[in-house]
């Protein structure tokens, strides 16, 4: 899948149908969301939101792949800062993960009906996401690598069992389970057993 679907660009009135999409998404889920209610939260007309997108399926995708890029666009500051260690950087890319999740599905959201719509409707969006995330969390294991602090670089396939290893700290499938602490001591203790794997001649 081609990463340039990640790379749409949004004009101002685009972004802020989104914005304000979004915050109702979350806040009353997909079914219960209409045009209508999106257009008078913006005082828009309804026919002005319509020449912008056609159904509100295309702005659950619109809505998506902004989220997206802006969620690549946090843990790819933690990828770049390389006055931190490569394990520093990934402890930190995995506490950002857990902690952005767990309050983006807290309260009273309605993000998981929202999710099991865009990822059905839209799988093509994760799979470039998730390929973005492989290459980040790649770039982290190899400055390991050139500094010594791991003594091995992973194939490609081991950098996606890495990468499904915190696939549950991207999704708010269990966050109802566990409270903000325990959700991330498990991302931490992950990160401790995936580097621990890293660090090991074998």
């Amino acid at each position: 899948m081609p990463q340039s679907i990640l790379n749409t660009q949004y004009s101002t009135v685009q972004n802020d149908i989104l914005r304000v999409a979004t915050q109702r998404l979350i806040k009353y889920g997909y079914t219960k969301t209409t045009m209508c209610e999106i257009a008078s939260d913006l005082d828009m007309s309804t026919a002005n939101l319509y020449r912008h997108y056609a159904n509100k399926l295309d702005i659950l995708k619109a809505c998506a792949i902004r989220s997206l890029k802006e969620g690549l666009a946090d843990v790819k500051q933690i990828v770049d800062d390389k006055g931190k260690n490569a394990e520093t950087r990934l402890q930190a890319y995995a506490l950002h993960l857990s902690k952005s999740t767990y309050e983006l599905a807290s309260g009273d959201s309605q993000i998981l009906e929202v999710l099991n719509i865009a990822t059905k409707a839209y799988p093509e969006l994760i799979h470039a996401t998730d390929e973005q995330h492989c290459s980040l969390l790649a770039c982290i294991i190899d400055d390991g690598v050139s500094n010594k602090e791991f003594k091995r670089s992973l194939k490609a396939s081991e950098i996606n069992g890495f990468h499904m290893a915190l696939t549950m700290f991207r999704y708010p499938f269990l966050v109802h389970m566990y409270s903000l602490t325990e959700f991330q001591s498990m991302a931490k203790e992950t990160i401790k057993i995936l580097t621990a794997a890293l660090k090991s001649a074998k």
